[in-house]
């Protein structure tokens, strides 16, 4: 994660106000991420988002997908026997489905061929991580 959260801070940094937090975080959100990154978040979203974003976190999307390949026997890391690793990676994944549909779409477009692993570990998880408040 260490590898892929800086590669994509142009994505999703700029679209949790928007997307996510109710009108009263935004202030607090916006002065404390355009004091970390030293500008604002539309400029970090133009510098750093888009395109080069996914280009730069191919690399770790593609490692990610090789380890969730690896084991045929089942939609987790481990093959059938969900681990650590598996809610990690699946929280980030349902971070990224939260933000948006579009942003969903361009992780598995950049995970490529293997990209359904990613949906497929979901579901699995899904009985960990559904909500009940739906």
């Amino acid at each position: 994660m260490s590898e892929l959260m800086p590669a994509i801070t142009g994505v999703y940094i700029p679209l949790i106000p928007v997307r996510l937090l109710n009108p009263a975080s935004h202030a607090y959100w916006y002065a404390t991420r355009e004091a970390r990154f030293n500008m604002p978040l539309d400029q970090l979203a133009r510098e750093k988002g888009g395109q080069k974003a996914w280009d730069d976190a191919k690399p770790f999307l593609d490692k990610m997908t090789a380890l969730l390949k690896e084991n045929e026997s089942g939609p987790y890391f481990l093959g059938d026997e969900v681990s650590y690793a598996d809610f990690v990676w699946g929280g980030f994944l349902l971070f990224i489905q939260r933000i948006g549909v579009d942003v969903w779409e361009d992780l598995l477009r950049t995970a490529g061929e293997g990209g359904e692993v990613h949906g497929k570990l979901l579901l699995g998880l899904d009985r960990w991580s559904a909500r009940s408040d739906r």
